[in-house]
């Protein structure tokens, strides 16, 4: 038994016979604590890791979390403890509030760092206790994002007093507490609730508006200006410089309000800055008010642009550089003096995301080891500061500070076990054998035979996780050859044992292990299109004879997302598959950069996804994004011709390409022009082959208009090949018919370019053409999306949480059968319960409290646990087969396709995840889709998006196209205004749908001769529109 469980048993021992086993949360704050010498007992138990592992419930946890504070716990400890807890409210608040300000603070920070919260504006689970204790205390308000998040909730809803409103809104300016929350309408209201003086209101809306980072805060803190603080115009040309500076991000409500207003008023000389400015929108609204305020202040010959004026010229088209070798791996000299640096980079591990592992991580582990071995106290000191994190390469770290047992890495993946095998053994083994050698992260062979000869002289066994994190780094193109013959049969007789996690010896020696590696490697699977699927994918990695020994920790390898650039060093595009994906990770850009590591140049859909990694990147992410393209372009990982467009995001179908076109241009300005002018004319090619027009390919043309006389002087002059000019994407879109801007700026492109040359070949005959009735066999199999519907009978009712928000989310309603008088709340981000725990996470309107709302074979039961088998808030431990998700639960799924940004992206995935498992079928689609229709909220031409871009999805959403056209046929008056969007979907897919009509693949009433009801009411109204105009097809 460790001394951390001996000293948490007596705590626990002691805790029962003072009672407080027994002792509700309310009455915690004034139950017995016993002796000093008791405390003092307590005190040491409770500041142990292990409570964690207790069988203890929610309420029993919440009283010791208020023990823990009254016998003067840390306060880490004290949240850590909570994380598992009901929130002892009240009683809380006062024991914390009774051990003074200085510890009150320190709990405000550790629960303000930590904080946890259901969806982005809601209460996190302390958050009523922290601002409670910053008001009582008098406290200085935190200037953390997350506190002020907590304060403005509670504000809005009239559970906390605003006697420092004015104080509060300051630190939250200076903070960029985001406006599309609650704190946008209560600042727009200060002024008249006498909470803010306007000329303070007015500083602090220009601070905000100023200095704001997202599109959404803008839009708001200009309302607040225009709307609740009636700016005048005198006050606007007197911060005119700075508005200039906000004017050029282009964004329409911003322009529109103020571009008008300064051109009427500013001085002659800040006229041309406030229209450079302005003409960045994109909007035609914003545009016209522009245009008609500078015709009322400038002369018609000054808005005329030069008969001949030539299209803005971008680009550099300068060389590939050579390549370059990747530097060695050095720690440099170890000694006393690099505990400091020891210190540092573990700061730096802890200001990254959570899990990204790069060059970084192995040199502060490296550092750790070397280190401890002489000066191991040294080392507990310097990290003394390191929290409980999972960040890796820092997630053991705490509880070997501490002197306390590991978190019992047998379930985590290859690197994390690697990481809690290493960490549990800090200074006792000679290094470490994963360790690279070089900043790539691959081992020499040579290498790891050193280090296995250094730990048979020490007597040391060597780790598994550690061993093969090593072997699957090796050079393999060092193992060839008669010095990696050497190099094996060396490896061969080092007779080093290999312990497991549990200390168990493995049968077989490490050195014979990485010789029969060598021999016997996992190879790199292939990309290719996942079946009935729209993305590009990767097989599971097949585990050779050599590894048998480790397939247990080998199996979690695969979905590693950044970290699998570190397990795979030696791979190409299986481990750039795992970059990318057109949402914004904050571990990306950590992940790009130990891509630009790489020996070899990048292969075609790493360069293209490197390439489009700043397009919306996520902000912790965005530097390091567009520093990488910089570092692979300088080390000649980057070559002309190599990116292939059709892995954008690892899509079938690209997307987000208007975002992508400027982002392009910037790196062709950096001189990458040869590399991103083949991409942009093969998304060019892709957008005129779909089946519409691709949104963003007016950027796309217009990226290529303005890189088009470069390329013409870089073929002239021999810096770039004759075919680049060919572009037959550009050209077909410019020979298309219209006005739009996309073919526009094709026509005037193809212009700057010479013909091209069509060679002397025979034309080959027609091929013959597909047969008219094809078999639907591959794409849509009998019995697809068969499953039986399970209706649970709830009354749903979504609504947009926040309106405003520049990227919203949908706030379902759910009203049980046999609980009327509760309503539960679901807002989603996050999928996981639904995926692969048959249940959906909720709160309850009015209280908060969570509650997890599963099927049990009869009705909907609710659970105030996550895991309801054990009482326990952890992931779910399944008592028995997944539960099936309900009707409600599957509106939930679909209406999340509807929400903007990375949510809507969850929103599909999680849908691509229940078809693949087979987990819902169409007839519970249908009914969830009428559900929606219902709901004004939810338009249906944002949920079709999704079979746009996954149309193997088809076979179990039909209804979504369906569904859509029966209501908007069955209702007087004009058609909707998403009918249009559904329609053009429905054509898309309309030879599949006749097919499967015709086979008995739909339901009798979509098969019969006058086609889905309510088309033929839509067809036959009076008048020509484009929706009833469909009819025909």
């Amino acid at each position: 038994m460790t001394t951390s469980t001996t000293a948490r048993d007596r705590a626990l021992e002691l805790c029962r016979e003072l009672g407080w086993t027994e002792v509700s949360a309310e009455q915690a704050a004034g139950h017995p604590i016993g002796t000093p010498e008791q405390q003092r007992v307590l005190r040491d138990g409770l500041s142990r890791s292990g409570w964690e592992e207790l069988s203890l419930t929610h309420a029993e946890r919440a009283a010791l979390a208020v023990l823990a504070v009254r016998v003067g716990v840390d306060a880490r400890r004290i949240v850590t403890l909570l994380r598992f807890a009901g929130v002892p409210g009240d009683a809380l608040g006062d024991a914390v509030a009774a051990r003074g300000a200085d510890d009150a603070a320190r709990f405000v920070a550790e629960a303000v760092r930590t904080a946890n919260r259901f969806h982005e504006h809601a209460v996190s689970r302390l958050g009523r206790v922290v601002v409670r204790l910053v008001r009582e205390l008098g406290l200085p308000v935190p200037a953390e994002v997350s506190y002020l998040k907590d304060w403005a909730a509670l504000v809005a809803e009239d559970e906390a007093p605003d006697d420092r409103f004015a104080e509060h809104a300051r630190v939250a300016v200076d903070a960029g507490l985001p406006l599309t929350g609650p704190f946008g309408p209560l600042f727009g209201a200060a002024v008249g609730q006498g909470r803010l003086t306007r000329d303070e209101a007015l500083r602090l809306a220009f601070t905000g508006l100023d200095t704001a980072v997202r599109p959404g805060d803008r839009k708001v803190w200009t309302r607040i200006l225009v709307d609740d603080l009636a700016v005048t115009d005198a006050e606007l040309v007197d911060r005119a410089d700075a508005l200039v500076v906000v004017l050029a991000t282009g964004e329409g409500p911003v322009v529109e309000a103020f571009a008008p207003r300064l051109l009427a008023a500013v001085p002659d000389d800040l006229v041309p800055d406030v229209l450079a400015a302005a003409s960045t929108v994109r909007t035609k609204k914003a545009r016209r008010a522009v245009t008609a305020a500078a015709a009322r202040r400038l002369p018609p010959e000054a808005l005329a642009p030069e008969p001949d004026e030539a299209p803005a010229e971008r680009g550099r088209w300068l060389p590939a550089p050579p390549l370059t070798p990747v530097p060695a791996f050095t720690l440099g000299a170890v000694g006393p003096d690099r505990l400091t640096d020891l210190t540092d980079l573990a700061g730096l591990l802890l200001g990254r995301p959570e899990e990204v592992v790069d060059i970084e991580t192995e040199r502060f582990l490296a550092l750790a080891n070397a280190l401890a071995r002489t000066d191991p106290d040294g080392v507990r000191q310097a990290l003394r500061g390191v929290p409980e994190t999972w960040r890796c390469g820092l997630w053991p770290v705490a509880a070997w500070v501490a002197g306390e047992p590991g978190p019992d890495p047998s379930s985590v993946n290859p690197l994390a076990a690697r990481d809690a095998a290493v960490v549990a053994r800090l200074g006792a083994v000679p290094a470490l054998l994963s360790t690279p050698s070089s900043d790539d992260l691959r081992i020499d062979p040579a290498d790891l035979a050193d280090r296995l000869r250094a730990y048979r002289a020490a007597g040391v066994a060597a780790a598994e996780a550690d061993l093969l994190v090593a072997l699957l780094r090796l050079d393999l193109d060092l193992a060839g050859g008669d010095g990696g013959a050497a190099v094996r049969a060396e490896l061969a007789t080092l007779d080093v044992p290999v312990l497991d996690a549990a200390g168990a010896a493995l049968p077989v020696a490490a050195g014979p292990l990485a010789a029969g590696y060598l021999a016997d490697p996992v190879v790199e699977p292939e990309v290719r299109v996942a079946p009935r699927a729209r993305y590009w994918d990767i097989d599971e990695p097949v585990v050779p004879a050599s590894l048998a020994l480790f397939a247990g920790l080998l199996g979690r390898a695969r979905w590693m997302g950044g970290r699998a650039l570190a397990l795979w060093p030696g791979w190409g595009e299986a481990t750039a598959r795992q970059l990318g994906g057109g949402y914004p990770d904050a571990g990306f850009g950590i992940g790009a950069r130990q891509l630009a590591r790489r020996a070899a140049p990048l292969g075609p859909g790493a360069t293209v996804n490197l390439l489009a990694g700043p397009r919306g990147a996520h902000p912790v992410a965005a530097e390091d994004a567009a520093r990488a393209v910089t570092e692979a372009w300088a080390r000649g990982l980057l070559r002309p011709g190599i990116a292939e467009a059709r892995y954008l995001d690892w899509n079938v179908v690209p997307g987000q390409l208007a975002a992508l076109a400027p982002v392009l241009l910037d790196h062709a300005d950096d001189g990458l022009a040869a590399v991103v002018w083949p991409v942009l004319a093969d998304l060019v090619a892709i957008a005129v082959d779909a089946p519409r027009l691709l949104a963003g390919t007016a950027e796309l043309a217009e990226a290529l208009l303005a890189l088009a006389p470069g390329a013409v002087a870089a073929v002239a002059d021999g810096r770039a090949p004759e075919d680049v000019l060919a572009v037959p994407g550009l050209r077909a879109l410019a020979a298309r018919s219209g006005s739009s801007r996309a073919v526009v700026a094709a026509r005037a492109a193809v212009a700057l370019l010479p013909a091209p040359v069509v060679p002397d070949v025979p034309v080959p005959a027609p091929e013959p053409a597909p047969p008219a009735d094809p078999s639907l066999d591959a794409d849509w199999p009998a019995g697809a999306g068969s499953l039986a519907e399970v209706a649970d009978g709830i009354a749903l009712t979504a609504q947009w949480e926040d309106p405003g928000a520049t990227t919203k989310m949908l706030a379902f309603d759910l009203v049980l059968p046999d609980r009327p008088g509760e309503v539960y709340r679901v807002v989603k981000g996050w999928t996981y319960d639904l995926e692969s725990e048959g249940q959906c996470a909720a709160t309850e309107r009015g209280t908060g409290a969570a509650a997890w709302l599963s099927w049990d074979g009869t009705r909907i039961t609710v659970s105030p646990h996550r895991d309801r088998v054990n009482g326990r808030s952890g992931p779910l431990q399944h008592d028995g087969p997944v539960r099936p998700l309900t009707t409600s639960m599957v509106a939930v799924a679909l209406g999340m396709v509807g929400q903007d940004g990375e949510r809507g992206l969850a929103g599909e995935h999680l849908l691509d995840v229940l078809a693949a498992r087979e987990r819902i079928g169409s007839a519970v689609v249908r009914s969830a889709t009428r559900l929606l229709l219902t709901q004004p909220d939810v338009s249906p031409a944002r949920l079709v998006r999704v079979l746009e871009k996954r149309r193997h999805l088809l076979p179990l959403l039909w209804p979504l196209l369906t569904e859509p056209v029966r209501a908007a046929g069955s209702t007087d008056g004009p058609p909707p205004r998403w009918l249009n969007q559904v329609l053009v979907v429905a054509l898309v897919h309309a030879p599949a749908l006749r097919a499967a009509a015709r086979t008995g693949r739909l339901p009798a009433d979509l098969s019969g001769p006058d086609g889905w009801p309510g088309l033929a009411a839509l067809a036959a109204r009076p008048g020509k529109s484009p929706r009833s105009g469909r009819r025909e097809n």
